[in-house]
């Protein structure tokens, strides 16, 4: 057996639903298959995501102050009114800016932008830059990504007559700030009929209504922001993701193609992954660690000496950043386990002093990847008292709502269910701790804390052809809300497995099913390899992709996740006669209880020996009769109630006296989820010898009717002269006396006069010669398949895996 490491839900459709959309949009079963598991079966959502245009954009003035937005918008244009931008310092917000800038630039407004500066102003709107605002001569302000929050900014700005427009994403507080036009797809009397944008995609909207068709050119920032910012990539966010990333491909602006390049991507095969992993962290950077200006001035330069200056500039920013969540992660996970250890919690918090706020967020994503607990990260002000975190949820859990319940211990927050940002006075930390930790264990369920991988389609390998796999590329982009499709392969076997890359960390080899084969790649998964037995039926889940090298074009799987849903059988025995090796190479599940079974009593001290060094382990002594099991503490009845149930794996130490033995103890451990066998002999080999048979038994008793009393070595001397060693003649001499054919007395041999009929098999010496002889053929020196099933098939007797 070999668990997943989550949970794998598998979707509900049937078979008929399956052949009714492939007839109908005329594609493969695999597409079918996700696009039916996903629930996208209206005709107008299958056409967004396989065939996105800008025609099947909404309509921007469903939203709600949109039409009020607008009109006072060209009023300040047509009346020469200064307009400020004011944005955010992530990817969403240093895009929605940027896209505005080029909107007013085109209706040749006058207007400048504003990005607060993380550290000194904090989030959101702040008093300072709007009377700042007021000094300049600003009329109108229009946030982007950002304002449905501030209600006292925004009556702030009214006092000073500078009207507000909001344009945001987040979710609405109780409250709503008293803006001159809300525009926010989330609000409770909103008619649009997507409710999912990012920052960007309102500021789009806002585009459309003030421009009608702005330029597709534009929809490049659109995808970035979108993309990274980790709203769901469905409906239309699909489609601007979708319409974004061609355009970036086709013509990236100056800055872009400047990013692109020192992230050290290639140029026109830009995807939303190379967006979340690599242009949206270096734009990141500079609001986490600076000033998000910097990456609005990438974006919207004109000049190549410029672009080229301000992309390196980020790109130091990023590995610097990179650096900092480092050493910051790793002080957290320090605090974590601590904590953990003293109290177990089901809602992680670590508070530093010091710690850089731009980075935080990045440091509870990895404490979340790490625990697969709802997280918040603060970083403490030791002069204010003020700590201002950042969160990060698991599904299940919503932090948007968990932190309403704790309203009474925060200054401010916002954010979604997944993320939130917050400040709290740091006296109210552990307060605040302590209410999410509740409602953690109010609204999560056992297995709530173990990572969910919603499985898009059960899929065989005959399925699985370039022409298919190249159809999927038709449902990207990929992201939240709609990530990469996930494929199971059930029952499969897998082949030809080798450990590949500079440390041998990645495992490469072949799915295979009847005559159908799969090339797979599995990235840190050699250990994983090295825990599936010979024969096992695996079943696999992973992303199917084309692999093209030399010219050659092929599908392959990319593993994500694995399982053995049966007992493993493992061949050790190659590791019998090298005691050195085998606690290293015997390749045990640490976490596992382990039973380390022999069958021979005098070889209690080495197994004890090896039990020292391997975790939750415990020998297990089967007698010759195998009625009893004894264990270190004692001895246990035989069955269900001994204790065998809470074997994990079972490792057979040694050689059984017989495979009647070794078939009863194995029918006592129904629950062991691995067996290793080692098999080690107790002494010589029988196995090589040629042993004496029936007729050689024959002769020798004849012999000695013939002379009725025989020397003891005379006999030996005779047998030998026959060509069976001193060894083999004192066994057969030993079975007649069990048998009572002879007597030995006084270094004579002599024949029992009228002996009882008896089969050879009466004697214990026999019996266990050819007992000794049949288990080495059968379990030492036979192949391991042939192992494996006699394994499996005494197993299946009392219904075991």
């Amino acid at each position: 057996m070999l668990e997943a490491k989550t949970r794998w839900v598998l979707p509900d459709y049937t078979d008929e639903e399956i052949e009714r959309m492939m007839a109908t949009y005329q594609i493969p079963s695999v597409v079918a298959k996700v696009l039916q598991a996903r629930g996208i079966t209206d005709p107008d959502e299958v056409a967004a995501i396989l065939h996105p245009t800008p025609q099947l954009l909404y309509d921007p003035f469903l939203l709600p102050g949109m039409g009020k937005g607008v009109e006072r918008i060209k009023e300040a244009v047509a009346s020469g009114e200064k307009i400020l931008i004011y944005g955010d310092y992530d990817v969403d917000g240093v895009s929605s800016t940027t896209l505005l800038i080029h909107v007013f630039q085109q209706l040749k407004a006058n207007f400048s932008y504003h990005i607060p500066n993380r550290f000194s102003e904090g989030y959101g709107l702040n008093k300072e830059a709007i009377a700042k605002a007021k000094e300049d001569g600003v009329a109108l302000i229009i946030t982007v990504d950002t304002g449905i929050s501030g209600v006292d900014e925004v009556a702030y700005a009214n006092q000073l007559g500078i009207d507000v427009i909001v344009t945001d994403h987040h979710e609405p507080p109780p409250q709503l700030p008293p803006a001159f036009a809300l525009i926010n797809p989330k609000l409770s009397d909103n008619q649009y009929p997507f409710p999912y944008l990012a920052g960007v995609g309102v500021a789009y909207k806002l585009a459309q209504a003030l421009l009608g068709n702005p330029p597709e050119q534009w929809l490049q920032w659109v995808a970035l922001g979108t993309i990274a910012d980790l709203v769901p990539l469905v409906g239309e966010n699909h489609v601007l993701a979708a319409l974004g990333l061609q355009q970036l491909n086709l013509a990236p602006t100056i800055g872009m193609t400047e990013l692109i390049r020192v992230a050290d991507l290639r140029e026109g095969e830009i995807s939303a992954g190379h967006i979340g992993f690599q242009l949206g962290p270096r734009i990141n950077a500079s609001g986490r660690l600076e000033d998000a200006s910097m990456a609005v001035r990438l974006l919207i330069s004109q000049q190549r000496d410029e672009a080229v200056l301000l992309a390196q500039q980020l790109d130091r920013l990023n590995r610097e950043r990179q650096e900092m969540v480092d050493a910051i992660a790793q002080e957290a996970v320090m605090m974590v386990e601590e904590q953990q250890a003293i109290r177990p919690r089901n809602f992680l918090m670590v508070a530093g002093e010091g710690w850089n706020q731009g980075v935080i967020g990045i440091v509870a994503s990895r404490l979340v990847e790490a625990y697969y607990l709802p997280t918040i990260v603060f970083s403490i002000d030791a002069e204010t008292g003020l700590a201002k975190g950042s969160a990060r949820s698991i599904a299940g859990y919503d932090m948007y709502a968990a932190l309403q319940t704790a309203r009474e211990y925060l200054v401010q927050f916002g954010g979604h269910p997944m993320a939130a940002g917050m400040t709290v006075e740091v006296e109210q930390l552990e307060a605040l701790h302590e209410v999410l930790h509740q409602y953690a264990c109010e609204h999560l369920q056992a297995e709530d804390y173990t990572p969910q991988t919603r499985v898009d389609a059960s899929i065989s390998l005959a399925e699985v052809n370039v022409e298919s796999v190249e159809a999927l590329a038709h449902l990207a982009p990929y992201g939240v809300g709609h990530p990469t499709p996930a494929f199971l392969l059930k029952e499969v076997s897998l082949q030809n497995l080798r450990a590949i890359g500079r440390n041998q960390e990645h495992l490469k080899g072949q799915i295979v099913a009847g005559d159908d084969a799969l090339d797979l790649i599995y990235f840190q998964g050699a250990k994983v390899g090295s825990q599936i037995s010979p024969g096992a039926e695996v079943n696999t889940l992973g992303e199917l992709q084309i692999n093209e090298w030399n010219g050659t074009r092929k599908p392959q799987i990319l593993i994500r996740d694995l399982q053995v849903p049966h007992c493993q059988i493992f061949d050790c025995r190659h590791l019998a006669q090298k005691p050195e090796e085998i606690v290293d190479q015997l390749n045990l599940a640490t976490a596992w209880r382990t039973g380390l079974l022999y069958f021979q009593d005098d070889r209690l001290a080495e197994v004890e020996q090896l039990s020292k060094q391997v975790m939750n382990c415990s020998p297990i002594y089967i007698d010759k009769s195998a009625r009893s099991i004894k264990v270190k503490e004692g001895r246990l009845g035989f069955g269900e109630e001994n204790g065998g149930t809470s074997i994990d794996q079972l490792v057979l130490y040694d050689c059984p006296p017989s495979l009647v033995t070794l078939h009863r103890s194995l029918q006592s451990f129904s629950s062991v989820k691995r067996i290793y066998c080692l098999f080690t002999l107790p002494g010589k080999s029988t196995f090589f010898s040629r042993l004496p048979q029936r007729e050689d038994f024959k002769w020798l008793y004849a012999l000695l009717r013939q002379y009725g009393e025989l020397p003891y070595t005379q006999v030996q001397q005779m047998l030998e002269r026959r060509g069976w060693t001193g060894e083999q003649a004192t066994w057969m001499i030993q079975v007649f006396v069990e048998l009572d054919f002879i007597t030995v007395q006084a270094n004579r041999v002599s024949i029992v006069a009228h002996p009882k009929k008896q089969e050879l098999e009466s004697s214990p010496s026999y019996r266990r010669m050819y007992e000794q002889t049949e288990v080495e053929r059968e379990i030492i020196y036979s192949p391991f398949s042939q192992l494996a099933d006699w394994i499996r098939n005494v197993r299946a007797e009392t219904g075991q895996c």
